[in-house]
C-alpha cells in the first residue's frame, strides 16, 4: 500500500523519469513505457471495484507490444 502512496501522485503528474527504472539507461519504447504507466495506474486505483482484471491489464500489454512490434516492420 504504502507503494501506491508513493506512485500515484507521480502517475498523475506523468513524472516517468521517477517511475522508470534507471538502469534501461533511456533503452525502451516510449509508447510502451506510457502504455506500461497506464496500466499501472489503473491497477492501484483506490476503489478496488474499478481496478481492471489481470486478464484486461495483460490485454492491454500486449496490444502495445504487438503495436510497437507492427511499427517497427
Amino acid at each position: 500500500d504504502d507503494m501506491c502512496l508513493q506512485a500515484r501522485p507521480l502517475l498523475e503528474e506523468r513524472a516517468t523519469e521517477q517511475l522508470v527504472d534507471p538502469l534501461l539507461n533511456g533503452r525502451f519504447s516510449g509508447c510502451e513505457m506510457q502504455c506500461m504507466l497506464y496500466a499501472a495506474s489503473l491497477c492501484i486505483r483506490k476503489d478496488p471495484h474499478h481496478r481492471p482484471r489481470m486478464s484486461q491489464v495483460l490485454h492491454a500489454i500486449l496490444c502495445s507490444f504487438f503495436f510497437t512490434l507492427m511499427k517497427m516492420l
